[in-house]
């Protein structure tokens, strides 16, 4: 049996141009979770999701492109401070991984983590962190995978981070880093 073929897939910064694809990627690719959070939560968080063109100016945007097509993505932030999660200011913060649903099972989530750790290394960081959720099923064992590892001192309640008041089960954005400095 001959071997398959497998995608093309490149993993570069996002042109200026491709801005509205990747919105797209966003869109789709968080959509699953309307039907896991509080209508209010989900509208909250994916407007902050999308809120790209505000992020621009304190980050880097990386996309993988799939076949020439705009698949995934990912934001690194050089000062973790501007992400506004509260995270110390000589630490790298990543954001929003995300790879759109028919794209998955290529390995793009871990090529966009792993080319977005490339670039805060060349930064010469002390730490990279992110925040995730449990209902991010799939986030958690890959950014275990790379050598993150949880940060309990950085949770945020999501409710209150959105500026939507207690919640009567609180959802947690939790925290997890990965030291490159000893």
């Amino acid at each position: 049996m001959p071997p398959l073929s497998t995608p093309m897939a490149i993993v570069r910064p996002a042109d200026p141009a491709e801005l509205n694809a990747v919105l797209e990627v966003l869109r789709a690719a968080n959509a699953e979770f309307a039907d896991v959070l509080p209508a209010a939560v989900f509208a909250a968080y994916l407007a902050n999701v999308l809120d790209i063109h505000s992020r621009l100016a304190v980050s880097e945007l990386l996309v993988a492109e799939l076949d020439g097509q705009i698949a995934g993505t990912i934001t690194v932030y050089p000062d973790a401070s501007h992400e506004g999660w509260e995270w110390p200011a000589h630490w790298a913060g990543l954001r929003a991984l995300a790879v759109a649903p028919g794209a998955r099972g290529h390995g793009l989530g871990r090529r966009l983590a792993e080319a977005a750790l490339l670039r805060v290394r060349a930064l010469e960081k002390d730490a990279v962190c992110l925040h995730t959720a449990n209902f991010m099923q799939s986030a958690v064992p890959l950014y275990e995978s790379l050598g993150f590892r949880r940060c309990p001192e950085y949770d945020q309640e999501v409710s209150q981070l959105f500026g939507l008041g207690a919640a009567r089960e609180p959802l947690l954005a939790v925290g997890y880093s990965l030291h490159l400095r000893a």
